[in-house]
């Protein structure tokens, strides 16, 4: 397991190359995972969520998907997952969710993105 952890997301020229290296491949051959779960659930203006979701989306992905944990079925979450390259998780509380799952996947890179003091 490879993990890129970030206070502010992927802002600048600096942590999208660190990312590169972790994934050994360009973006536009990385298939990519959004877990916006823990973010959803803050009180108040969301356009700071706007943005980074913009901000990611934008680095030219081969295939992009948002992944909300909470309410599908166990298997369809394990099924995405697992067919990302990347899984780009929003918050730490969404980071612990994935645990279990994070052990029996060594193969996968991770980027956990903050936002404030959560």
């Amino acid at each position: 397991m490879k993990l890129l952890l970030t206070s502010a997301g992927l802002r600048n020229e600096t942590l999208r190359q660190a990312l590169r290296d972790l994934l050994q491949k360009p973006f536009a051959s990385t298939n990519v995972v959004y877990v916006p779960t823990a973010s959803v659930a803050e009180p108040g203006d969301h356009g700071w969520f706007v943005a980074d979701l913009n901000r990611v989306y934008s680095l030219g992905w081969h295939e992009f998907n948002i992944l909300e944990l909470g309410g599908l079925p166990r298997q369809m979450v394990l099924d995405r997952l697992m067919h990302a390259d990347l899984i780009y998780v929003q918050r730490r509380i969404a980071m612990r969710r994935l645990i279990p799952w994070r052990s029996s996947s060594p193969s996968r890179t991770y980027t956990r993105t903050g936002h404030g003091s959560a």
